[in-house]
């Protein structure tokens, strides 16, 4: 299981990262940081629009 944050930067330094979590920027985000192995299980962490 990988846990991704697509948290901006100013919501992370307000509420927090998650231990362990991959931190994504959603400008320049790759795939490449996604895990090689496709049958791992992703969740996906954001705060929604706003």
């Amino acid at each position: 299981l990988t846990v991704v944050d697509c948290n901006s930067e100013k919501t992370r330094k307000k509420v927090g990262i998650l231990p362990g979590a991959v931190l994504i920027d959603d400008e320049t985000f790759t795939a490449s940081e996604l895990p090689s192995d496709k049958s791992t299980k992703l969740v996906f962490y954001c705060g929604g629009p706003g």
